[in-house]
């Protein structure tokens, strides 16, 4: 078996993980990826999933030479970013784990090219990490998805359990608004995330206001109660995030990535209980076009996307305009 440190390579060689590891930057990385792994790892709940940033960054700093070529040094944040399928750094090296857990070290050596053993005493691990990459017949999946999908449901007088489920999300649409041809789509219970210089306060045929008003603060607050603090059709109307994200310097990317975390987790009850809108309003000017942010005094460019995805775009014909995020956040 060939070695990322012996065999085809020169021992004598230097890794880059020997010289240096960009800890900040995989930190920036790792802090929102734990609120919300990638699809492959929710594959099955696993006991202290590790963030995959890490370890594609470890195996990285440990395949790739300190020294390139050309005489350069080897810059791991930006090979982080490359697609190293035809990498003669990264292809056909062995990688063995002996304790895989739930996959993250074998799914991501896989990703570079890599060759791979994984090992565990666990029954569970074994069909989580088998489960994770064993060839998947797409046309055999597609066709599962679309026997789920023409379940009848016997409650629902025998409907498909598409048509059932799609149902029961549609919300009524107040008579005027319509979504930006660039952005098609039903309006939804979800996050409006407002300009306040749209809100009926400031323009006789802005949106109107929900009636019960707090902090975002004291929003993630009653969130993170044990038990869900808001009755069924409950509207808010949460202001001064942009406060939080402003006061956060340096640590933005870690506050953004734990408000994202505990508005996702309430995702489900926000749904099913709420059923309505929760008004997040800012007091500057929201933009999207690659990125989403918000147009905030001297920092120009806040990025929101870590917190709220890519929103929707909603205008209504006199021009009053909004964003939509679902509770999930996707």
């Amino acid at each position: 078996m060939s070695s990322p440190l012996n065999g085809e390579s020169d021992p004598s060689v230097k890794r880059a993980i020997e010289v240096g590891f960009p800890i900040v930057e995989i930190n920036r990385l790792a802090v929102p990826e734990r609120n919300s792994f990638k699809p492959i790892y929710q594959m099955h709940k696993w006991f202290a999933r590790r963030a995959s940033c890490v370890f594609r960054a470890i195996l990285l700093g440990t395949l790739k030479p300190a020294i390139q070529p050309d005489g350069t040094p080897t810059d791991l944040m930006e090979e982080f970013y490359k697609d190293h399928s035809n990498d003669p750094d990264t292809n056909d090296k062995v990688i063995l784990d002996p304790f895989m857990g739930g996959g993250t070290i074998v799914v991501e050596a896989l990703r570079l090219g890599c060759r791979v053993i994984g090992i565990d005493l666990n029954p569970v691990a074994w069909f989580i990490v088998k489960t994770e990459t064993e060839p998947v017949d797409l046309d055999a999946l597609k066709a599962a998805f679309d026997r789920l999908a023409a379940r009848p449901v016997a409650w629902n007088d025998g409907r498909p359990l598409k048509d059932t489920l799609l149902n029961l999300h549609k919300t009524e649409v107040a008579e005027g608004i319509a979504a930006d041809p660039a952005d098609r789509g039903s309006l939804m219970a979800g996050y409006h995330l407002i300009d306040e210089r749209m809100m009926k306060s400031l323009i006789p045929d802005g949106i109107e206001p929900n009636p019960n008003r707090m902090g975002f603060l004291d929003y993630l607050r009653e969130l993170r109660q044990d038990s869900f603090p808001f009755p069924r059709g409950h509207k808010i109307l949460v202001e001064g995030l942009e406060d939080v994200l402003l006061a956060a310097g340096n640590s933005l990317p870690e506050v953004e990535g734990r408000i994202h975390g505990i508005l996702t987790s309430r995702a489900n009850e926000l749904e099913s209980i709420m059923q309505t809108n929760v008004q997040v309003v800012f007091k500057d000017k929201l933009q999207k076009s690659d990125d989403f942010w918000l147009e905030a005094g001297m920092q120009k460019h806040l990025s929101l996307r870590r917190i709220f995805g890519t929103p929707r775009r909603y205008r209504s014909p006199n021009g009053t305009e909004f964003f939509i995020a679902g509770f999930n956040l996707t």
